[in-house]
């Protein structure tokens, strides 16, 4: 059942994989990081929960 979907698009090769995983990785690093910031939360049902109140945290963040 899950043919359809892993086999369609390009060939996944060992290289594209290792890369993608190199990137996801990376990402998951940055959000991880962001996530325990002081002061900074994340959930399912709100995200990243970005208001006015928290808009000068978020832009210290930013600039990192």
């Amino acid at each position: 059942h899950l043919a359809p979907i892993t086999t369609s698009g390009a060939v996944k090769t060992g290289e594209a994989c290792s890369s993608k995983w190199i990137h996801l990785c990376t990402i998951y690093s940055v959000v991880d990081r962001v996530v325990h910031y002081s002061g900074v939360s994340w959930s399912a049902e709100h995200g990243a929960d970005i208001t006015f109140k928290s808009e000068g945290l978020w832009a210290n963040i930013i600039k990192v």
